[in-house]
């Protein structure tokens, strides 16, 4: 496991949090920093590409 490698002080908290956004947040987080990359994390979009033209 990635969090016992980098964070074992923290490794039972995580276990026992049981709200499953604060354990994904920290799984996404330790993946990048192990693994490098770039999370872009959005709750929009574009309906259409005529839409564009209106923005």
């Amino acid at each position: 496991m990635i969090l016992e490698n980098y964070l074992p002080q923290f490794v039972d908290k995580y276990r026992k949090t049981s709200i499953p956004a604060c354990r994904s947040d920290l799984a996404k987080i330790l993946g990048l920093y192990q693994y490098g990359g770039l999370y872009v994390d959005s709750h929009c979009g574009i309906a259409g590409s005529n839409e564009l033209y209106h923005l």
